[in-house]
C-alpha cells in the first residue's frame, strides 16, 4: 500500500526553478504514480443481483396456464414469455447491478436433491409436475442463455445452495459489496444482513426488500435465528417436521427468550423456565424431539457448493453488452419461439 506520506517523500519540487530540471521531472512521475497506486485500491463497489431461476419459472408457469401462447410448434410458451419479462424488469428497476446471475435447481429431474437422501420426505408432497413443465423449464434456461445472463445449476444440488454460495464469494471481497437476492423462498432469509437483502416478489423495488429488520417485523426472529424457528415450528411446505406442538409464534417466543434452539432444548431439558405459555407437555416434547430438531436444523443450514467456483464470480456473473451480436441472438431466440413480444426489450440500454 502506498501512502501520501511516501509520495512526498519522493517530491522535490523547486519553485524558483523556471525551468524543470531532471530530478524534478523524476519526483513528478514518482507522485503520479503513487496517486495512481492510491488510486487503484478504492476499489468501485460491487452490486450482485443472485435470481432463484427455479422459483421465479416456477411462480410464472402457473400463472401462464390459461394463456394460449404458443411457439412455432405450436407449444405453450407463455411462462417462458412472463419468466424473460420479469427478468428485464428486474434489471431496468435495479441500474446499479453490477453483477447478474440466475441459480436453477437440479438440471436433472430424475435425480434426488442431496437433502432427499437425507430425509426421504423432503419435496416429497409435492404434486409431479404437469405436462408441458420441463420443457417449458428448459427454455428458460435457454432464454438466460440467449440473452446473455449467466445460469448455474449442478445436480442434485438446489438453487438456495448456490445463492448462499455466491453471496458468499460475494462478501468476502470487502464492504464495498452488497447483493440482492430475488427469491419468494423464505429459507433464504437466513441470509439478510447489513449487506444482503431479499426481494420476495420480481415486482418488489429494492425498497421493499427483506432487511435483518423486516424479516424480524414479520416472523419475530432475527435472520441468523430463522433455521432454528424452522427446525422447531417445521416446514410443510418442504416437508419437515418440527416439534409438535409448537408453531411460528411459540418457536418465535422461546428464541426471543434463549436465542438459540440449542439454548432452547437445554433450557428444555433442565427444567429451566422456557417462558410464558409453555407447559410441561409443551417441555417434554422438545426433550422428546431434541435430537430431531437438530437435526432438521442441520438440514435446513444452507451449504457450500464447493463445485460452483464463486470465487470466479465477478468475471462469470457479468452484465452482458448490449451490442449488436447480443441483440441478433436474443432476436433469434425470440424468433424461434414466436416471442415477438419481447422484442420491445431488446433495443433498452439496460
Amino acid at each position: 500500500q502506498v501512502s501520501w506520506p511516501l509520495a512526498q517523500e519522493h517530491c522535490h519540487f523547486r519553485s524558483t526553478q523556471p525551468v524543470l530540471s531532471s530530478a524534478s521531472m523524476v519526483a513528478r512521475r514518482s507522485f503520479a504514480a503513487a496517486s495512481r497506486a492510491i488510486a487503484a485500491l478504492q476499489v468501485s463497489p460491487v452490486k450482485l443481483m443472485l435470481v432463484d431461476g427455479t422459483a421465479l419459472f416456477f411462480a410464472n408457469f402457473y400463472s401462464s396456464q390459461k394463456s394460449e401462447m404458443v411457439n412455432t410448434k405450436d407449444e405453450p410458451i407463455g411462462a417462458v414469455h412472463n419468466f424473460v419479462t420479469d427478468m428485464f424488469l428486474l434489471q431496468r428497476r435495479t441500474s446499479d447491478i453490477t453483477h447478474f446471475g440466475v441459480m436453477w435447481d437440479s438440471p436433472h429431474s430424475d435425480v434426488q436433491l442431496q437433502r432427499q437422501q437425507e430425509l426421504p420426505g423432503y419435496k416429497a408432497h409435492r404434486k409431479e409436475r404437469p405436462q408441458g413443465f420441463w420443457r417449458q423449464h428448459m427454455q428458460a434456461q435457454e432464454a438466460c442463455t440467449a440473452f446473455g445472463w449467466r445460469i448455474k445449476a449442478f445436480p442434485s444440488i438446489e438453487a438456495d445452495d448456490l445463492i448462499h454460495t455466491y453471496t458468499e464469494a460475494a462478501l468476502a471481497l470487502g464492504s464495498s459489496t452488497s447483493v440482492l437476492i430475488v427469491t419468494p423462498d423464505k429459507d433464504l432469509l437466513q441470509l439478510v444482513s447489513s449487506r444482503v437483502k431479499v426481494c420476495g416478489k420480481p415486482t418488489d423495488s429494492e425498497k421493499e426488500a427483506f432487511d435483518a429488520e423486516k424479516v424480524e417485523a414479520k416472523w419475530g426472529v432475527w435472520p441468523e435465528q430463522f433455521g432454528d424457528l424452522l427446525a422447531l415450528s417445521g416446514d410443510a411446505s418442504d416437508g419437515v417436521p418440527g416439534v409438535p406442538g409448537i408453531g411460528r409464534k411459540k418457536a418465535a417466543m422461546l428464541l426471543k427468550q434463549h436465542g438459540t434452539l440449542i439454548a432452547v432444548l437445554d433450557a428444555a431439558k433442565n427444567g429451566l423456565p422456557l417462558g410464558a405459555g409453555v407447559g410441561e407437555m409443551l417441555r417434554g416434547r422438545l426433550v422428546e424431539h431434541a435430537d430431531q430438531a437438530v437435526e432438521m436444523r442441520k438440514l435446513i443450514a444452507l451449504r457450500r457448493v464447493e463445485q460452483a467456483d464463486a470465487q470466479a464470480f465477478e468475471r462469470e456473473l457479468t452484465i452482458p453488452e448490449r451490442n449488436s451480436r447480443w441483440r441478433d441472438r436474443a432476436l433469434q431466440f425470440c424468433k424461434k419461439e414466436n416471442l415477438i413480444g419481447l422484442e420491445v426489450f431488446l433495443d433498452e440500454k439496460r
